[in-house]
């Protein structure tokens, strides 16, 4: 059974433990019928979808962080991203029952690249700050 298909379960059990104790108010029942019956659906159905969609911000906050731990060579950030994308795949080569998929690969350096502009855009906004601030202390010169 699926993650989706225990949480399912979970709920309904839930449910039913709750209209044994006390009798829900009619906009509980309508709460439960519009959140957690579809919420239920799409986690037994698109499970796969979401653990494949969580290396996108793995790998973008990595990036921007390796990007600041070498802030005066830049090079060695992009390298380490890199080496950081392929090796975590290759690592789960070793684990049982799991395998070396190219798609997640791909998935890791997608969040890379998103990292990468994300850090550009935090890097234009540092340096604009830092123009700001001479010019407050300085003037204009």
């Amino acid at each position: 059974m699926a993650i989706g298909g225990v949480f399912s379960v979970v709920v309904l059990v839930l449910m039913i433990c709750r209209f044994v104790l006390q009798l829900p108010a009619w906009y509980e029942i309508v709460i439960f019928f519009a959140g957690a019956l579809p919420t239920a659906y799409v986690l037994y159905n698109f499970v796969l979808l979401t653990t494949e969609l969580v290396h996108l911000p793995q790998f973008m906050i990595l990036t921007v962080l390796w990007m600041y731990a070498f802030p005066r060579h830049l090079s060695l950030g992009i390298l380490a991203s890199i080496i950081c994308c392929i090796g975590d795949e290759w690592a789960q080569s070793f684990m049982p029952g799991r395998v070396l998929d190219v798609n997640d690969i791909f998935l890791n350096f997608i969040g890379m690249f998103f990292g990468l502009v994300l850090w550009w855009v935090l890097s234009a906004f540092r340096i604009h700050e830092q123009n700001e601030v001479i010019q407050i202390i300085y003037g204009d010169v």
